[in-house]
């Protein structure tokens, strides 16, 4: 680090490279057989963390109102009756593939 704190090894291209394309540099360059793993100590060991450019997937946009749906059920989850009230949610979460997105649809009364 110099005077200013600031850290050499980070402004150079390589030290804002992330654990894959760290592995992809040293097995062209350096070590053909270099681990992931051992790619991936040496960049903590040295303090060097790459900047991910890939944007989050966004799956709510509000309104321009800003009013959210009002609650129809008044939080009372019983049903006189089966197919009387229904409920939803949908959720999603990430996997080795990509993104899943799962709804669920249940009858209140059962």
């Amino acid at each position: 680090m110099d005077a200013a704190g600031i850290d050499k090894r980070k402004l150079i291209p390589e030290g804002l490279y992330g654990w894959r394309k760290m592995t992809t540099l040293i097995r062209r360059t350096v070590i053909a057989h270099a681990s992931r793993g051992g790619v991936d100590r040496a960049m903590r060991t040295l303090g060097l963390s790459g900047i991910r450019r890939d944007k989050g997937i966004r799956t709510t946009i509000p309104g321009k109102d800003g009013i959210r749906a009002g609650d129809l059920l008044n939080r009372d989850f019983t049903a006189p009756r089966p197919d009387h009230t229904w409920v939803m949610d949908f959720t999603y979460c990430r996997t080795w593939a990509g993104w899943v997105y799962v709804a669920f649809i249940v009858d209140v009364f059962s």
